[in-house]
């Protein structure tokens, strides 16, 4: 199988492991002298060990052991031509259980929020509902999974917001009298004009 870039590629695999039903990571990465991508890893969430624990015994909160020695993988190798071929994949999980299709949203790599949902998020927030509230009739609408979480939800309205302020202060301050000037990058003065 041949891909145009290595973000085709790693789309690929990702829709394989949320049809699977596990979480992918971009593992190893080589690349030529002009930056050009030769080879890219993408593997299991599970994949590795954690290595050993370097705090001192006493430490009382530690990380969940997730790394599992898990062996999926899919390598795409792009050496020689200008297309992305799959050179090595390994299917075999080792080590973990997969999660069932209508739980793959709560995955790491598998949460996003679709073109047409944040359509369906502007048009709840503008309206004044609740960001709960409206995540809620969200998922009514849908019937099923809503593809994110409550947080993902709360997050993309959170950073719009941080977004829309930041244009609002630029076109405040961008003709404001009284603008704050840097000289030289050492000292600030007023303009007054």
């Amino acid at each position: 199988m041949e891909f145009d870039s290595e973000e085709e590629a790693y789309n690929f695999y990702s829709e394989y492991a949320k049809a699977i039903g596990f979480d992918i990571r971009m593992h190893h990465i080589h690349k030529d002298a002009n930056g050009r991508i030769i080879d890219r890893t993408f593997c299991c969430d599970c994949q590795g060990r954690r290595v050993k624990d370097k705090r001192d015994v006493s430490a009382k909160s530690y990380h969940p052991k997730t790394r599992t020695g898990c062996r999926a993988m899919m390598k795409i190798n792009g050496r020689y031509t200008e297309k992305y071929k799959i050179s090595n994949f390994i299917a075999d999980h080792n080590g973990h259980d997969l999660v069932s299709p209508s739980k793959t949203q709560f995955l790491r790599s598998h949460k996003c929020i679709t073109d047409i949902q944040v359509l369906q998020a502007d048009d709840v927030s503008s309206s004044g509902i609740a960001p709960k509230a409206g995540y809620y009739l969200m998922s009514k609408w849908v019937d099923v999974n809503v593809g994110f979480i409550f947080e993902d939800h709360k997050n993309y309205l959170r950073s719009k917001r941080t977004m829309e302020m930041k244009g609002d202060i630029w076109k405040t301050t961008k003709n404001h009298p009284y603008r704050l000037r840097c000289n030289n990058g050492k000292s600030f003065d007023y303009d007054m004009a």
